[in-house]
């Protein structure tokens, strides 16, 4: 997508409710460029270019990565039990 702001310069597509759409499932969701920490966006998931290169540079399609967002503590209590060894927290 292109934005006179640059911020999807980089980014990926998480695969959420898209095939099919089911009404009421929530929208598709990127990962992009923020505009500066604290800015929010509108269900997105917006970071720095830099930490946005190291994630694209990090994903592989072929091994089905997951999308899983939480608070650290949550992350290191779950890594073990959800196979997140190699996870980029």
């Amino acid at each position: 997508m292109r934005r006179p702001d640059g911020l999807y310069r980089l980014g990926a597509f998480v695969h959420h409710n898209t095939s099919p759409a089911v009404p009421g499932g929530g929208s598709c969701i990127f990962l992009h460029i923020w505009r500066g920490q604290g800015i929010t966006t509108s269900g997105c998931t917006s970071m720095d270019q830099a930490d946005m290169l190291l994630l694209l540079r990090w994903l592989d399609a072929d091994k089905r990565p997951v999308l899983a967002q939480l608070p650290r503590k949550d992350f290191e209590r779950f890594r073990a039990a959800w196979r997140l060894e190699n996870a980029h927290p």
